[in-house]
């Protein structure tokens, strides 16, 4: 077989979708259970959606750092190499490229499915981030890395931070972002997130029976500053934001809204297929807790919210 015919049979490899259980899924991932959210355009839709939340909810929370455009802090400088580690739909990539057109934005993902427009400056590449990282050493000036942790073994993590330390130059900076997915209440009104709590339980446990290495564990998010100065990074610190669910803080009216409908289609889509896969339920069980939780979502007077 030729080199190019070889080329062409890794790129339809990649390409390939399953339907299963009413979405879309990259087959790729599946099998080697990596990404196990959609591919389809609803959550190609959500995560744009979630996108501009996240601009929404840095910008009011760290003010004083963060600049107009909403992409990385201020401190940060002007990067002339920036890697994105999970781009999705490369809303950020291609933000970044546009902004700074004298930049160079390489993204990192697994499935190009949901990347349909870019600028010439932006490079967007197959890639598994639970292998390692050859982009080479000393190349990179800013690192972002959002919402891959359901995507990574939990064994990979301290060599998935080695291998960003090692590409970063130096005086060179890293921006990681995940969701701490256990709802809880404002005002000591748990009792009343019951569903949301059951959800938590079923997705965290399909999660754990993944066939990556020793599972996939979301509550290492929250170990992340740890982890980071173990992989020797300097002036390392961490910001937790809680972000309500629906528009119960008066504070935060609109970013609660709008956080309402990311995370009401959110805990359909991370864990549809890791859940029903493994059996954990079935699906009108499955149905009837999503209906719950996201009736709870919106339960202004639990005033429920996550963490960021």
């Amino acid at each position: 077989m030729s080199d190019e015919a070889d080329l062409i049979d890794v790129e339809d490899r990649f390409k390939a979708t399953l339907d299963k259980f009413g979405r879309t899924y990259q087959t790729y991932s599946l099998e080697r259970e990596i990404n196990l959210a959609p591919v389809d355009d609803e959550e190609g839709f959500r995560l744009e959606q979630q996108h501009d939340l996240v601009k929404d909810i840095l910008g009011d929370a760290l003010s004083d750092a963060w600049p107009h455009h909403g992409l990385y802090p201020s401190f940060v400088g002007e990067p002339r190499d920036v890697l994105d580690c999970g781009f999705g739909t490369a809303s950020w990539c291609a933000e970044v490229a546009e902004y700074d057109p004298d930049c160079l934005v390489i993204g990192l993902d697994i499935a190009l499915h949901l990347a349909t427009d870019f600028p010439e400056n932006c490079s967007l590449e197959i890639a598994d981030l639970n292998e390692t990282i050859t982009l080479a050493s000393s190349s990179i000036d800013f690192v972002h890395s959002r919402f891959i942790a359901g995507g990574l073994s939990r064994y990979r993590w301290p060599g998935y931070l080695s291998d960003l330390f090692r590409t970063l130059r130096d005086g060179g900076w890293i921006q990681l972002m995940e969701w701490d997915l256990s709802f809880r209440s404002n005002n000591g009104e748990d009792d009343k997130l019951q569903a949301l709590r059951e959800w938590t339980r079923l997705y965290y446990m399909a999660l754990d029976q993944s066939r990556q290495p020793a599972g996939k564990r979301l509550t290492q998010v929250t170990q992340l500053e740890d982890m980071l100065r173990t992989a020797r990074f300097q002036n390392v610190s961490t910001r937790s934001i809680e972000v309500p669910t629906c528009g119960w803080d008066s504070r935060s009216k609109k970013i609660g809204e709008k956080n309402l409908a990311n995370m009401q289609a959110l805990i359909e889509a991370v864990a549809r297929y890791p859940v029903l896969s493994r059996g954990l339920t079935d699906p009108a069980t499955f149905e009837q807790i999503l209906s719950a939780a996201r009736a709870e979502l919106a339960l202004e007077s639990a005033q429920p919210f996550l963490r960021l």
